[in-house]
């Protein structure tokens, strides 16, 4: 399971957001609390790697090992995957 850090979010935040991971990409989740005051979006594997092709083309290069690409050839090969689909 990968996870989202909302600690910051409020529980109505949260709820919006997965309303919208259910709805309109069809991404399956669980909230957990961290420390009994942070609630926690944990996602399934498969979920996660929708959600990351989603995202990708938003986020700053400095950012991507977040998403887990921590080789810089194959940042490279996805970025240009990502372009040649936006075209």
């Amino acid at each position: 399971m990968e996870l989202l850090c909302t600690d910051s979010y409020t529980i109505k935040d949260v709820v919006i957001l997965i309303n919208v991971f259910i709805i309109k990409y069809d991404i399956y989740y669980t909230i957990r609390y961290y420390k009994q005051i942070y609630l926690r979006i944990y996602l399934l594997k498969e979920s996660f790697f929708l959600l990351r092709e989603i995202i990708l083309p938003y986020m700053d290069k400095s950012m991507m090992y977040k998403l887990g690409f921590n080789n810089k050839r194959e940042l490279a090969e996805r970025f240009k995957a990502v372009s040649l689909k936006l075209i």
